[in-house]
């Protein structure tokens, strides 16, 4: 039987130009594996400025929603992959309507999810003040970034501090994945899912 769709809980992935692919393609793959052959409870839904987005390594993808059309009442939780300036990563990424977005999902207290250096966004956007975060460390700099922006920064593969995840590198994208999983759609089904995928 069906799951009726006002009790489907709906997960914004924000897919700002020059996005790392391999970042976004762990929610994409989570989520639609938890859709295929899990209790389907959660649906992903990619949103962007434009319809087509450029991501990283010349690669791009189409978004199903523009930042416009979004109502924050009507989704769970908020995934943002990281990515690579090069790519037009930061302009977009920390522009306003961005950020305006993210804290909306923050100040709503819902779950937001950050990979490797989508925790710049999260810092750009006030949220880190005061809590424990992550991000890229193989390069200086970014940690000093989010220090800056008063977080305490843990050089750990991935961070919980309240309603917010946020992780190191591209390795840990399919953990912070799964871990917003869990909190959506319990451990049971994190763990059906985590070992039907071979993590």
């Amino acid at each position: 039987m069906p799951i009726q769709t006002e009790y489907i809980k709906k997960v914004l992935l924000l897919l700002p130009s020059g996005s790392e692919v391999l970042e976004a393609a762990a929610f994409v793959d989570v989520f639609g594996w938890h859709q295929a052959i899990g209790s389907a409870v959660c649906q992903l839904i990619t949103c962007s400025a434009t319809r087509e987005v450029s991501l990283s390594f010349g690669q791009a993808m189409l978004a199903q929603m523009l930042l416009g059309e979004v109502e924050v009442d009507d989704f769970a939780a908020l995934a943002l992959p990281g990515g690579f300036g090069s790519y037009g990563y930061y302009q977009h990424a920390a522009s306003e309507p961005y950020l305006d977005l993210i804290r909306g999902f923050s100040q709503q207290k819902k779950p937001v999810a950050a990979i490797c250096t989508g925790a710049i966004i999260l810092a750009e956007a006030g949220l880190l003040k005061n809590r424990r975060a992550t991000t890229y460390s193989k390069e200086d700099g970014w940690a000093e970034q989010l220090q800056k922006a008063g977080a305490y920064f843990t050089d750990d593969p991935l961070t919980i501090d309240g309603h917010i995840i946020t992780s190191q590198n591209p390795a840990s994208a399919i953990w912070v994945a799964l871990t917003l999983l869990e909190w959506l759609a319990g451990k049971p089904e994190r763990s059906f899912i985590q070992e039907q995928m071979g993590f």
